[in-house]
């Protein structure tokens, strides 16, 4: 349209048709005559947007800014702010166009002071008064004002209520809430939430049992104590009395038959070496050699259907390539764990690394 246009603009026999025919578009999208266009000088659409609020829209006379031919009558900002000076003086009662258009008038002078004292000398030297004059309710404003609550708190809470205008009733729910579940204050609330979780968590916890024990490779009272100093361990079981010898017993002949079987089926196969076993820790074993290479193995027994890593010795031998987790339940022949089969097994897909 531009190179159209600009063609046509270079016949004087054209100009008659250009001012009889609405071709050229204005800031709304609408097309209108060439006379009744302004090329927008003011640059500041918060001006714009003011004047919009005082029910003159000047995107309506002003040019399209995508059209780039012609030479047209200028509208400055000097322009815009006799007109919102204009319509402001005539304003009888303020509606809610009007008090936002005022309000951002009186935020426009904050960020431009130098421009509002010259454009707007009359409404910029009177703005308290302008601004106050769009307030109904001065008691409440006088109360703020009065208020020793920092304003900024208040604006806080100003934009809470506007964007949560239930708020009030919510606060009324809580106020009921507290009274009826006999709850001080939001500590108090927080306190009584703790308990609840605690008693969940209590719930939770799985009794220990002789089997858990030897899951969890424990076969003394020194390793147990240690063991539920452990939140990981605590959080899991509870044991509301001191495990009995007979559990103890049970724990460390269930790890010592796991152990001597591991040891004899890896014994008979043909890649593993066990000529110079060294036991590092209760159920972490050294010395064993797998093709060729030296390998540390840790043991569990499975007879409950699960192994529970605990002890550090294991968790730092398994850290390294040369170790392995095997496994042994008293009824099949003992298997490697592997960290596949375990990946599948508790379905964890992502690894951080």
């Amino acid at each position: 349209m531009n190179e159209v246009c600009s063609f046509l603009f270079k016949e004087e026999l054209n100009d008659v048709l250009l001012r009889k025919h609405a071709i050229i578009p204005n800031k709304n999208g609408v097309f209108k005559k060439y006379d009744e266009l302004y090329l927008d000088k003011i640059k500041d659409n918060t001006l714009i947007e003011i004047l919009s609020l005082l029910k003159v829209d000047w995107k309506d006379l002003l040019l399209h800014q995508k059209v780039n031919f012609g030479r047209y009558q200028v509208k400055e900002q000097r322009d815009i702010a006799s007109k919102i000076t204009e319509r402001i003086k005539i304003l009888k009662v303020y509606d809610k166009d009007s008090i936002l258009a005022i309000s951002m008038l009186s935020e426009w002078f904050e960020a431009n002071p130098a421009l509002g004292k010259s454009l707007f000398a009359d409404l910029y030297n009177n703005r308290a008064e302008l601004f106050l004059n769009t307030i109904e309710d001065k008691e409440s404003l006088y109360k703020v004002m009065r208020a020793k609550t920092d304003l900024s708190k208040i604006a806080e809470l100003a934009e809470a209520i506007e964007s949560n205008p239930k708020i009030f009733e919510n606060i009324d729910e809580l106020k009921l809430f507290f009274k009826t579940s006999n709850i001080s204050s939001l500590e108090d609330l927080k306190n009584k939430f703790q308990l609840i979780i605690n008693n969940v968590n209590v719930s939770k916890q799985i009794e220990l049992t002789k089997e858990l024990l030897a899951s969890l490779g424990i076969s003394n009272d020194e390793d147990l104590n240690s063991a539920f100093g452990d939140l990981n361990i605590s959080n899991q079981f509870i044991h509301s009395s001191k495990p009995s010898l007979e559990m103890f017993h049970y724990a460390q002949s269930i790890i010592k038959r796991a152990k001597n079987n591991i040891i004899d089926h890896l014994a008979s196969l043909q890649n593993y070496d066990c000529t110079e076993i060294d036991e590092l820790a209760t159920t972490v074993i050294g010395g064993i050699k797998k093709d060729g290479l030296f390998i540390n193995i840790v043991i569990r027994p499975s007879d409950n259907g699960e192994v529970i890593l605990y002890y550090s010795s294991e968790k730092d031998s398994l850290y390294y390539d040369n170790a392995e987790l095997w496994i042994d339940n008293g009824r099949d022949l003992p298997r490697q764990l592997t960290l596949g089969e375990i990946l599948k097994t508790i379905g964890i897909n992502r690894i951080p690394v």
